[in-house]
C-alpha cells in the first residue's frame, strides 16, 4: 500500500476521493445530499485556501482509502462564501428537491457554535473501500495524519462521530482520543474525541 500527502488541487485524485466519498458515507452524510461535485469542490477549497491536507492510500495506482485533516475547520464555510457562485449551483437544486434539508443546512453553518469546541484542526474525513477494510489502513491513515499535523505546529485536533456509530467510537477510542462532549446535530447524537499528538508518542 502506497501513501501519499497530497496539499495541492488534484483533479483526479481529488474526484476520486469524492466518489469514494459518496459511495461509501452516502448513506449517512448530509453533505453528500448535495452530490459529488459538491464534495469535490469542497476538496478542492480545502486546499487552495490552504486549510487541510489529504492522504491517500493506494493499492496498484487505485484508491483504496483516504483521510482529510483540516487545521482549521472554523473557516471552512468561508469556502462556499468565497465560491458562492459555483455551490450556489449545487446547493440550491438539491433545497428544492428537498426542503427539510434547509433547516439541516442551517445547523451546519452554525456547526462550530453547536459543537463549542475550541480546538480548530480537525480529522473532517477518513474513508476506506469496503472489501479493504480490517487490514490496518484506516489505522496507518490516522498515524500520517498525527504526523503532518505535527508537521504543521498543531499538537491536538478533534473528530465528531455518530454516538451510535459503536465501531467508529471504539476506532478512534483504540487511536488514542479521548471523549470530549456529545452534542446534537440533526437530530442525531454525536460525540465529539480530542487526540493530543505529543500524548500519544
Amino acid at each position: 500500500m502506497e501513501y501519499k500527502v497530497i496539499c495541492e488541487h488534484d483533479e483526479t485524485l481529488l474526484k476520486q476521493a469524492a466518489d469514494l466519498h459518496y459511495k461509501t458515507l452516502g448513506y449517512r452524510s448530509f453533505i453528500t445530499s448535495f452530490g459529488r461535485e459538491f464534495l469535490y469542490q469542497i476538496y478542492r477549497g480545502i486546499l487552495e485556501y490552504r486549510l487541510g491536507f489529504f492522504i491517500f492510500a493506494n493499492s496498484n495506482s487505485k484508491l483504496e482509502g483516504f483521510i482529510l485533516g483540516c487545521t482549521d475547520s472554523t473557516k471552512l464555510i468561508s469556502i462556499v462564501v468565497k465560491k458562492i457562485w459555483i455551490f450556489s449551483k449545487l446547493i440550491i437544486p438539491a433545497l428544492l428537491r428537498n426542503p427539510r434539508f434547509i433547516g439541516k443546512l442551517v445547523s451546519t453553518i452554525l456547526y462550530p457554535q453547536i459543537e463549542r469546541v475550541k480546538t480548530k484542526g480537525e480529522l473532517l474525513v477518513i474513508v476506506v473501500e469496503a472489501r479493504c477494510r480490517s487490514k490496518g489502513i484506516g489505522s496507518t491513515l490516522v498515524e500520517k495524519l498525527d504526523d503532518e499535523f505535527s508537521k504543521r505546529g498543531i499538537q491536538e485536533y478533534k473528530v465528531a462521530v455518530h454516538r451510535e456509530m459503536t465501531k467508529s467510537n471504539d476506532f478512534y477510542f483504540k487511536k488514542g482520543m479521548k471523549l470530549s462532549k456529545t452534542f446534537n446535530l440533526y437530530n442525531t447524537q454525536w460525540n465529539i474525541y480530542l487526540k493530543n499528538i505529543s500524548e500519544n508518542r
